[in-house]
């Protein structure tokens, strides 16, 4: 195998092109598609085809840009094309995906620790979101632990989790 094929080496060249920012006018088109798309396709295993449906229209384009009024929106960019999202909303992480794509190239980690950082320069010293069944790992992996189960008749079973921010 060559260097480049090998997937240290792609992750660290891709990481090289990541870029996150505040969503834009114009990209909630997008970012509702690969809110959909991560529902639908990851999602969707430990859910009802009725809490799928909720979910896929909870993110619909209306209501990303009806959020926007107490949410700030962030989007990863790999070569500008959007690969990832997640938003601060009083203190939490919420609406957190990443394009199937690109799951386990070390995106969703970075993001992760980009909004941690704007929390704590906004004075927060700890962080809280709802994890799917699907992202508990991950976000444990990050350092969050586990606070309680709630299960949603909209939704399913989520897991309110918490860490402090360093």
């Amino acid at each position: 195998r060559t260097l480049s094929e090998m997937p240290f080496f792609k992750l660290l060249h891709m990481n090289e092109k990541l870029n996150i920012r505040k969503m834009r006018a114009g990209e909630e088109i997008t970012v509702s598609r690969l809110c959909k798309r991560c529902i639908r396709e990851i999602n969707s295993e430990d859910m009802t085809k009725k809490q799928v449906d909720y979910l896929a229209n909870y993110f619909s384009v209306k209501n990303i840009r009806d959020s926007l009024k107490d949410t700030e929106i962030y989007v990863t960019l790999l070569a500008d094309k959007i690969v990832a999202t997640g938003s601060l909303c009083a203190g939490r992480i919420r609406a957190f995906f990443v394009n199937p794509n690109y799951h386990k190239q070390g995106i969703g980690a970075k993001l992760v620790k980009y909004l941690e950082k704007k929390l704590k320069q906004k004075g927060y010293n700890s962080v809280f979101l709802r994890s799917s069944k699907y992202a508990v790992g991950f976000y444990q992996k990050l350092g969050f632990k586990k606070r309680k189960k709630i299960n949603s008749p909209e939704v399913g079973e989520v897991t309110v989790m918490k860490k402090k921010i360093i």
